[in-house]
């Protein structure tokens, strides 16, 4: 694999758009926060190629792993969201490579964004049983955030098929 100076930038602007979308963040009285992540992840995925989309999440997780504060927790990968983080690269790969084949209406890319959405609550959902508890990650993993984010999901569609009709009038 050839070093892209261009990928690489890509890649450090998705993972600051991560971060500050990190910081967009509603408690709902469990131990993780509903954040803009799944929306930034979302709309990366569906207009960035793959290895940017996944690039930037592996970036961000190393710049919270090296210390920088920039998860919405604080408290890094040693957090309760420590679980729904990790799950950032390989959702990123499923929700990018889906999107791709999906049919490029709204229902289509949102459909196809779910696995990665579903990857990432499985795993946010583990690692608040090991770090919270059995009851706590049972309750708190998955059931605050499904409502948020598939707002989420249908706006990055939205935005997605607005952005790449706007490329298309361009071309034309």
């Amino acid at each position: 694999m050839v070093f892209s100076l261009r990928l690489a930038g890509r890649c450090l602007l998705g993972a600051f758009l991560l971060y500050l979308s990190s910081r967009l963040r509603l408690w709902t009285g469990g131990p993780v926060p509903v954040t803009g992540q799944t929306f930034c992840l979302a709309l990366m995925c569906l207009l960035a190629d793959t290895k940017t989309a996944v690039g930037a999440s592996v970036l961000y997780l190393a710049a919270g792993a090296a210390g920088l504060d920039v998860f919405a927790g604080g408290r890094g990968l040693h957090s309760a969201g420590a679980g729904y983080l990790t799950a950032f690269p390989f959702a990123a790969f499923l929700m990018s490579n889906l999107s791709r084949k999906a049919r490029q209406t709204l229902a289509g890319l949102t459909v196809s964004l779910l696995p990665g959405l579903t990857l990432i609550y499985l795993c946010g959902t583990a690692g608040l049983m090991a770090s919270e508890g059995v009851r706590t990650g049972a309750v708190w993993g998955a059931a605050p955030f499904v409502c948020w984010d598939m707002v989420k999901l249908i706006f990055a569609a939205l935005l997605a098929l607005r952005a790449r009709s706007g490329r298309e009038d361009t071309d034309e």
